[in-house]
């Protein structure tokens, strides 16, 4: 899961001119925290990150903050210069300017300063097996939209399930089918600060809540998208609107609509 300060790029290139680096942003900084999962190592752990966005919405999707950092001991600092053009082309769509760096640090309480122009905000920034914490000390050119985010639990996946009325029934199918033939245990979500996995899938008639579970061994994740995969032969194939999928922490999924669509394809 990503926090919305943490934007993908979009694909989308369009003809109009670059703009000139070294632009002024006007507003505050939104500051963000994320769990964020690799997108070309899936065996990573996934890696604690901080993240900053401008209010001001520009006009192409790769503006970005240049932010130069530098840590000494237990102190993290920002400086924030100005706006520059990531490529030489304009990513047509509308959005902030951002930043985003790695915390590469051990579990602990950090201050972190974040320089923009003439003013210093500072923060209480925790890092914790469980948790991300960003507690305010002095803040007058950024905010904190969300103080609280959780990371990952250690070897844990979640189970979504949305599906077309009259299909709820599919979710429990699954989940009991699930639950009987691996060893696992379940989380608890809490219901406060923002939490890596989704907590409903979106876009079906019915979203059931998700299920977040522990197991064991990889073994076990590679188990419950077998699982999965049979269940959509025996029980989905054809049927629009449904979709259940099993997605771990390190990022690997199993998805029942790209298992239809590889049944259906001929050989």
């Amino acid at each position: 899961m990503r926090l919305p300060l943490v934007l993908t790029l979009l694909a989308l290139f369009s003809g109009c001119d670059s703009a000139a680096a070294g632009l002024a942003y006007t507003g505050t900084l939104a500051v963000g925290l994320a769990d964020l999962q690799s997108n070309t190592d899936p065996t990573a752990r996934p890696q604690p990150t901080l993240a900053l966005a401008t209010d001001e919405i520009f006009g192409c999707a790769n503006y970005r903050l240049n932010v130069a950092v530098r840590r000494s001991g237990r102190t993290l600092d920002l400086t924030v210069r100005d706006v520059e053009l990531l490529g030489e082309v304009c990513l047509t769509a509308l959005g902030p300017a951002t930043f985003q760096t790695p915390l590469d640090v051990p579990a602990g309480t950090y201050r972190l300063r974040i320089r923009t122009g003439g003013a210093v905000d500072e923060y209480d920034l925790r890092v914790e097996a469980d948790r991300l914490v960003l507690d305010s000390v002095r803040a007058e050119r950024t905010r904190v939209p969300e103080p609280l985010v959780w990371r990952y639990p250690e070897r844990s996946f979640v189970y979504t399930c949305g599906t077309f009325t009259g299909d709820e029934a599919l979710c429990g199918q699954f989940q009991a089918r699930l639950e009987a033939a691996v060893a696992l245990s379940e989380v608890a979500v809490p219901s406060e600060g923002v939490w890596p996995y989704p907590r409903e899938p979106a876009g079906y008639y019915h979203n059931a809540p998700s299920r977040v579970y522990r197991y064991a061994s990889e073994t076990d994740f590679e188990t419950a998208k077998d699982l999965l995969h049979v269940f959509t032969a025996e029980a989905l194939v054809g049927r629009m609107g449904v979709g259940l999928a099993v997605a771990n922490w390190r990022g690997d999924a199993g998805l029942s609509w790209v298992y239809e669509n590889e049944m259906q394809d001929p050989p």
